[in-house]
């Protein structure tokens, strides 16, 4: 039907956003330059911090010491636990909250058993791990690994046009969008090759700009709602109101959404209102002259200014709230790391299976089940912190189709965008 036709490109229209015409294997000439190494050991791992999946029996327990703010009585659990005592833990809470009308599916899935785990700051680690890997309650033990946003902050000055002519077949009205090249590439910049881009003119000429019932779910910095080209594309949290309505602030655990560069900017990418006279276009960001409005942006903020959040939170989050698709440029300091933690994959799982679905199994979103991207990562090497069979991974080309020289790249990799 034409409904689901239209539907059936909501997905390939923000596939696009990060996708280039060409696979990682058909890119010609791709310049192999020496990995950027980073030590490995103790670098980008949280001192006196674990995440740790416990068994259902021992989970039970626990929860029979959980207060009402989440966390565990730790003296309680250690008269009948000796591994309190021996790592010193000092504080426990489940790493993904109790969920309300989504905790039974929560629960299904096993999620209720992983929690973050603080003992004493002078337990090395290494000892740490290796005590919870030989406990018989736990299933799955991992560091607690800081994380950061792939690509620098992005710092655009406004202007009223771009310098230039308007691109030929440009079909809306927004100033900068001549700059845009990775959407339609004519080839006339320094160094590009006609083609090398997205070819999104003619998706947008024929078949749609965006649709409305699409939640993207941008995990990264908090978006900037008030923005004049994003504003009109902000998702609304029907549970919230005021500032706390656009997204969930997973640094501050609060409603509060703090606007950062570069999660607006990844924002835009996605959906800035087109066809408004304003700045630039977004992938799916309707069109404003027809009164079509795009995809709208949940704001899932993981940074704020040197903190981080839990990403997985956020993911878990984000589909039990109305996303399909969630959109994450972050990774590990540690880029020995070749595969996300069994954590994020758990996240990445629940998303792809729950996202669109209500509490009751039933599909209230425009797809049954949802679609995770990740950044592959700029450190140039051949492996990803993130990587996962259940996401698409983007690398990064320039606008000759060679790998942008920061970019990572491997076989685990799905598509290349353009960016460098």
């Amino acid at each position: 039907s034409p409904v689901m036709k239209k539907l059936v490109w909501i997905v390939p229209l923000m596939v696009l956003a990060l996708a280039c015409q060409r696979t990682v294997d058909e890119i010609t000439e791709i310049e192999e330059e020496a990995p950027v190494q980073t030590a490995a050991g103790e670098e980008g791992r949280k001192p006196g911090r674990m995440i740790v999946k416990f068994t259902p029996e021992m989970t039970a327990d626990l929860e029979k010491h959980t207060r009402e703010d989440g966390s565990v009585n730790v003296a309680a659990v250690g008269k009948t636990h000796s591994i309190v005592s021996e790592i010193g833990i000092v504080s426990m809470e489940r790493l993904f909250p109790y969920a309300g009308k989504f905790e039974p599916r929560t629960r299904k899935e096993g999620l209720h058993q992983w929690y973050e785990v603080s003992f004493d700051e002078g337990t090395p680690l290494t000892k740490a791990h290796t005590d919870f890997r030989d406990m018989d309650d736990v299933l799955e033990v991992e560091y607690d690994l800081e994380i950061h946003i792939i690509g620098d902050p992005v710092v655009v000055e406004r202007i009223s046009s771009p310098e230039g002519s308007r691109m030929a077949a440009a079909p809306f009205d927004d100033p900068l969008l001549a700059r845009q090249w990775h959407y339609y590439n004519e080839g006339t910049a320094s160094s590009s090759l006609s083609g090398c881009d997205i070819n999104v003119f003619p998706v947008w000429n024929s078949y749609t700009t965006g649709n409305q019932d699409v939640i993207v779910g941008v995990v990264d910095g908090g978006i900037d709602f008030k923005h004049e080209d994003l504003e009109a594309n902000m998702w609304h949290n029907p549970e919230q109101h005021g500032t706390g309505q656009y997204g969930y602030n997973f640094v501050k655990n609060n409603y509060t959404v703090t606007a950062d560069d570069h999660g607006t900017h990844v924002a835009g990418t996605i959906a800035a209102v087109n066809n408004n006279g304003i700045g630039v276009c977004g992938i799916a960001g309707g069109d404003a002259a027809k009164g079509m409005p795009g995809v709208k942006l949940m704001s899932c903020q993981i940074f704020e200014n040197k903190e981080s959040g839990p990403g997985e939170r956020a993911i878990k989050w984000a589909a039990d709230h109305g996303a399909v698709i969630s959109q994450n440029s972050w990774g590990f300091l540690d880029t020995s790391m070749t595969e996300a933690p069994a954590s994020v994959k758990a996240a990445v799982d629940y998303f792809t299976k729950y996202a669109g679905f209500d509490e009751n199994g039933q599909q209230v979103g425009p797809m049954a089940g949802g679609l995770v991207i990740f950044a592959a990562g700029n450190d140039n090497q051949d492996h990803s912190s993130v990587a996962y069979e259940k996401t698409v991974i983007v690398t990064s080309v320039g606008a000759d189709y060679r790998r942008a020289y920061y970019s990572n790249w491997g076989d685990y990799a799905d598509i290349a965008a353009p960016g460098g």
